[in-house]
């Protein structure tokens, strides 16, 4: 079993309390990703908590006039993002279970720790039938899925620290 577990690192204002930062372990399930109108969702069903489903963007430069109708503006294809987090004590697994589904990932490297900013993230196409693992202290948004794609269900295999 080669998946990264590591002492939570302290490279921002976060403490750590004493002899605790590396014993959770991992767990896996479903990571859920449907676009509902302009909003793009995630719920990741592997971890066990009430605070497992995101709203992971939105499809529309207007958040004032977003909804969950099924409504289709002109440059629909674009996502526009809200958020980033990392996971300092694990890596985290995104693998499609329908083996005909790209998308696509936002990462921004660890070396910034909680002063990331927006220029410091990239983003990948991942091809279908291929799955990217992020490894520990990586920032990183959601997976992203064309609407054509969705509703989508991926494997995801993390650390079990959700913070």
């Amino acid at each position: 079993d080669n998946f990264e577990i590591v002492k939570w690192p302290l490279k921002g204002w976060r403490n750590l309390d004493p002899n605790t930062g590396d014993e959770g372990g991992t767990v896996e399930g479903n990571f859920e990703v449907n676009w509902k109108g302009d909003f793009y969702y995630g719920k990741n069903l592997a971890i066990v908590t009430d605070n497992n489903t995101y709203l992971d963007g939105l499809g529309t430069k207007d958040w004032k006039r977003a909804n969950e109708k099924a409504r289709i503006e002109q440059g629909s294809e674009n996502i526009y993002l809200w958020m980033s987090d990392y996971h300092p004590d694990g890596g985290q697994l995104f693998f499609p279970k329908d083996a005909k589904i790209p998308f696509f990932v936002c990462l921004g490297q660890s070396k910034y720790g909680d002063d990331i900013k927006p220029e410091h993230m990239r983003g990948f196409y991942i091809p279908a039938g291929k799955g990217v693992y992020i490894h520990p202290g990586t920032w990183h948004n959601g997976i992203y899925v064309e609407r054509n794609h969705t509703p989508a269900t991926f494997f995801t295999r993390q650390g079990r620290v959700h913070a």
